[in-house]
């Protein structure tokens, strides 16, 4: 049997699942190796050692390095480190761990598991510091890997999709994964994770003391943390508060020790689940929604999984089944599940092509739909699939002088200054001149640059403006213009926005009155190689014929048709029962505008009626 790790990098902890081919598997948990210490002429320090040596010169400290992965370098004191280095050091200690296990032999197999909803230049950052480490790299998106555990520990018989809420120390995210290993939706949030409640007891802690109480002005400089000693003090409290607040998921109560002569400060799990009430009710809005994007009852669920360091809170997972009705499942250790669950997936004898080696690319993530067509037509054939983590977006970078910092998270808004294409009527074919492609990041760099700082907004412009000076519409209400990103519309009556992805250059709407539901159009637009329609349709057959094999439920695809009165592909896809998205692809230039017009039965003509405004009057701005 070979030889194989798992690496869960977080944002503070990094979690090892060694197998070392004999069947006997091995996990081990450092929940301080994510930090990186950067002497002035030695090689970087990783883990506790550079803990230590942060006390001496914390400048040279970054305890959480995957959160800047866009940016090209770190600062660590007098030393530039790059990002891609910084991250290697953090896993190349990962493999060392495990090297006892594997008797000091190299893995044969290493996977690293990311955030489902990373890009492709996040994945090549991953993928370009764990180079080396293994004779074969794969990587993996951390729901695929929580939930193949849970299939892996479910009573055989059980099917249907798996949820997972997974509570980090700086945010949360929530995924629904389907049997084959499908990320049929997932969202993120920041707002809040295991440090943010660490503060919060912090602060209740520190608010409950006797103004009589003895270093009351000590214990205070430490909380505010203001000089480098009382910083010092303060990393060890915090530990000393996440340990209290851990030892309250079984536990009535729980000690805090406090700085000087303070003595001993303590905290109920009364008290606990006051605190965390109101932020574990926005964690489980954060996994309904999700549910309610994928289009899955809870009642579907084979289960649900709650994993990461505050798992084990049992309000969390009180209010999740009440919530839901499902009572949700805690491992014995969740913040070691998704290394186990990457440790699986690899596993020859349990692996399934779908989780790790995605056939059919994902345009829309957060929609229950693997929408490989379209994402084909955007990129050549999928040669580097077997490191490609499930459900992998199109992306379109940003345009800028190089890489670094995303800008604004919701997008660039593009003002439109020209005319509309409206509804029904065929757009006028034009010859892409030699040098289109760069002609067109041009203005799409100067367009975006303008508006960097701009988020999503709604245009609303003059009839004359958009029509052309049509008298039969002279005297009509001005139609409303979504101009987001590099592509605009005209928003169809009874429909509003519902926002945007800049990840995936995409803007959603959603019927007016209907924040939640099945019903749904997003547009989402991506590169093409070169404005040759013909290749660009041509890949469309291939991916489309990819994931009809690999059952993603696709059919009746027309690879060239009409709709709205435009030259389009259309194709329709039924991700699960009872909902349907039908998709249009237009061609234009070195852009591919793909249309998911998503409905329930009820409602597929009210949607395809939109769905027909929106693409009649789509383009990219000139």
């Amino acid at each position: 049997m070979s030889r194989r790790v798992a690496v869960d990098l977080g944002d503070t902890a990094v979690a090892t699942a060694v197998d070392p081919g004999d069947g006997a598997e091995v996990v081990e948990l450092d929940i301080h190796l994510a930090a990186v210490f950067a002497p002035d002429d030695a090689a970087l320090l990783t883990g506790a050692a550079a803990r230590a040596r942060a006390a001496a010169d914390p400048s040279r400290l970054e305890a959480r390095p995957r959160r800047h992965v866009d940016a090209d370098t770190l600062l660590l004191g007098t030393r530039t480190v790059g990002i891609v280095e910084a991250l290697g050091a953090v896993l190349a200690a990962a493999v060392d761990r495990a090297g006892p296990v594997l008797r000091g032999q190299r893995p044969d197999v290493l996977v690293l598991t990311h955030p489902a909803d990373w890009g492709t230049r996040r994945r090549d950052v991953l993928r370009r510091a764990g180079a080396g480490l293994a004779a074969d790299l794969e990587l993996l998106a951390e729901p695929v890997a929580a939930a193949a555990h849970a299939r892996w520990m479910r009573p055989t018989g059980r099917g249907g999709p798996t949820a997972v809420l997974d509570v980090g120390a700086r945010g949360a995210t929530a995924a629904v994964v389907d049997a084959d290993g499908t990320v049929l939706a997932h969202r993120g949030s920041g707002r809040f994770g295991g440090d943010d409640a660490d503060e919060l007891v912090l602060a209740h802690v520190v608010a409950g003391l006797s103004d009589a109480a003895p270093d009351l002005d000590r214990v205070r400089a430490v909380v505010e943390g203001a000089a480098l000693p009382e910083r010092r003090v303060r990393q060890v409290l915090v530990e000393d508060v996440r340990d209290a607040r851990e030892r309250l998921s079984e536990s009535a109560q729980a000690d805090v020790p406090l700085p000087g002569a303070a003595g001993t400060a303590w905290c109920s799990r009364g008290e606990l689940e006051d605190l965390l009430r109101e932020p574990c009710e926005g964690l489980v809005a954060l996994l309904v929604r999700v549910l309610d994007e994928a289009g899955v009852a809870a009642s579907r669920l084979a289960d649900v999984r709650l994993v990461g360091g505050m798992a084990r809170t049992p309000l969390l997972a009180t209010l999740v089944h009440r919530e839901l009705g499902v009572p949700p499942v805690v491992p014995a250790d969740p913040r070691t599940v998704v290394a186990r669950g990457a440790l699986l997936v690899a596993a020859p004898a349990t692996r399934a092509p779908a989780p790790a080696t995605p056939a059919r690319p994902v345009l829309l993530p957060d929609w229950p739909v693997p929408a490989a067509p379209a994402a084909a037509a955007a990129r050549p054939a999928p040669a580097a699939a077997p490191t490609t983590p499930a459900r992998a977006p199109v992306t379109v970078a940003a345009p800028s002088s190089g890489p670094g910092p995303r800008v604004d998270p919701d997008g660039p808004t593009v003002r439109i200054a020209h005319e509309l294409v409206p509804a029904g009527r065929p757009p006028a074919r034009t010859e892409t001149p030699a040098g289109g492609a760069s002609t067109w990041s041009a203005r799409r760099r100067a367009g975006l640059v303008a508006a960097a700082t701009v988020a999503v907004v709604v245009v609303v412009l003059a009839v004359a403006g958009l029509r052309g000076g049509d008298g039969a519409t002279a005297g009509a209400t001005p139609p409303t213009v979504v101009s987001v990103f590099a592509h605009a519309y005209e928003l169809p009556a009874g429909w509003t926005v519902d926002g945007s992805d800049a990840e995936y250059r995409r803007s959603r709407l959603r019927p007016a009155g209907q924040p939640t539901g099945p019903n749904l159009i997003a547009v989402q637009e991506s590169a093409l190689a070169s404005p040759d329609v013909t290749a660009a349709r041509g890949q469309l057959l291939a991916g489309f014929e990819a994931a009809r094999s690999a059952g993603g439920g696709v059919s009746d695809l027309a690879p060239e048709t009409t709709f709205a009165g435009r030259e389009a592909a259309t194709y329709r896809q039924v991700p699960v029962p009872g909902t349907t998205v039908d998709w249009v692809v237009l061609f234009l230039g070195t852009t591919q505008l793909s249309v998911g017009c998503r409905h329930d039965e009820a409602s597929r003509e009210a949607v395809l009626a939109a769905c027909e405004r929106v693409v009649g009057t789509l383009r990219s701005p000139a």
